[in-house]
């Protein structure tokens, strides 16, 4: 596979800070049918590329935040978030700082966002020419969890990994939390005919073969009725950098969180 991937599974007892009706803000007996298809995609500013090195759980982390965040009065215009930032806090938890190819887990990336708050992509950028494969840079090295801070001082961060055994209440559940504004991030095992995966091909349909990796991604909004992703492959990738998944391939994912972004009183 030419594209290098970075999502570990996360520990079974990870469980995130809420429960779902919090982050919905209302009780699951005040839940309404969701829309049968939804259009999220402009609250994708910029396709990126995290190209040679596994970082694809920054990307997709930042991505599900900014969704969130986007879909609030005064934030739809909200800069980028830094996925490198976001990686690198989730890697000070995972206790991996230097294994860039190893790649990290969501919880501990959503642990140290919810510790350090964002940075934007202007403050910290992603730059893989001044990168090696094996290494981070000295600079990024000492990346503390705190200076997340001078990017979003003021945030908070409620998560709750999607734990549903039936598909069609899985189903309910994501379509509810998509058409709500929340984010939703997962990790799922994929394949070179993920990598090659075309429209044309109809939805991905999670079957994966003996040579395999973790990738994270963001669940962008279900544009067809199928759920469909945002990758970190750039526009040249997939469907101009989206991929359609079925709903049962998302139900395979190895971890999936909802994700709420609640601006704070200054």
């Amino acid at each position: 596979m030419k594209h290098a991937l970075g999502c570990h599974p996360c520990p079974p007892d990870a469980k995130g800070n809420a429960e779902l009706h919090e982050i919905l803000g209302m009780s699951l007996d005040e839940l309404t049918v969701p829309p049968a298809t939804l259009d999220l995609g402009r609250l994708v500013f910029n396709m990126r590329n995290q190209g040679p090195f596994g970082l694809c759980v920054g990307f997709g982390v930042t991505q599900a935040a900014a969704n969130c965040a986007r879909q609030q009065p005064g934030m739809e215009n909200m800069a980028d978030l830094s996925p490198l930032g976001t990686y690198v806090q989730a890697c000070a938890i995972d206790g991996a700082l230097h294994q860039v190819q190893d790649g990290t887990t969501v919880d501990a990336a959503l642990r140290g966002c919810g510790v350090g708050g964002f940075l934007f992509e202007a403050e910290y950028p992603y730059r893989p020419d001044e990168r090696d494969a094996n290494d981070v840079p000295a600079r990024q090295r000492g990346f503390p969890l705190h200076i997340g801070q001078t990017g979003l001082r003021r945030c908070g961060m409620r998560t709750h990994r999607i734990q549903i055994s039936d598909l069609d209440a899985f189903t309910f559940t994501v379509k509810q939390l998509l058409a709500n504004g929340k984010g939703v991030v997962g990790g799922w095992q994929v394949d070179q005919a993920f990598e090659l995966w075309t429209p044309d091909q109809g939805p991905w349909d999670g079957l994966v073969g003996p040579s395999e990796g973790g990738h994270c991604v963001c669940v962008q909004d279900y544009l067809t009725g199928d759920p469909r992703i945002t990758n970190s492959w750039s526009e040249n990738a997939g469907d101009h950098g989206f991929w359609t998944f079925t709903w049962r391939a998302l139900h395979k994912a190895t971890s999936l969180w909802a994700v709420d972004f609640v601006p704070l009183a200054s």
